[in-house]
């Protein structure tokens, strides 16, 4: 069995929140399983700028001008800094989405309790 996790945001922004999302869980199996419901997402205003930070790092470092050849400015960015940066943006949207994943577990143990055949599922 196979799960797919579809979301579809509405209107919002990071700052606001995004009210009244989509998102759907269908399950391929014999039953095709699925199910829909709505939820609210809370405002994370830090998200835009620890993606902005992690952006900025991540590009530098991948530029061709860094890897190998002459870098036109001194920096401190190196490989850790990216990888921290992206620890942090991972752990700020794994919040973020919290309420989500609290749904998601509880129809995740409805399907699987409906399945002849339960599987682990990834989120």
């Amino acid at each position: 069995m196979k799960t797919l996790v579809n979301l579809e945001f509405s209107d919002g922004d990071f700052h606001l929140g995004f009210g009244n999302n989509k998102f759907q869980v269908k399950t391929t199996d014999m039953r095709g399983n699925s199910k829909q419901t709505t939820i609210t997402l809370p405002p994370a205003p830090d998200i835009p700028s620890t993606y902005q930070k992690w952006k900025q790092v991540y590009d530098w470092l991948t530029s061709p001008d860094t890897r190998g050849g002459f870098k036109k400015t001194q920096t401190n960015f190196s490989p850790s800094e990216c990888n921290k940066l992206a620890r942090n943006l991972h752990q700020e949207l794994n919040q973020w989405l919290s309420p989500l994943q609290l749904q998601l577990n509880s129809i995740f143990k409805l399907l699987t309790y409906t399945s002849s055949n339960p599987c682990p599922i990834r989120i």
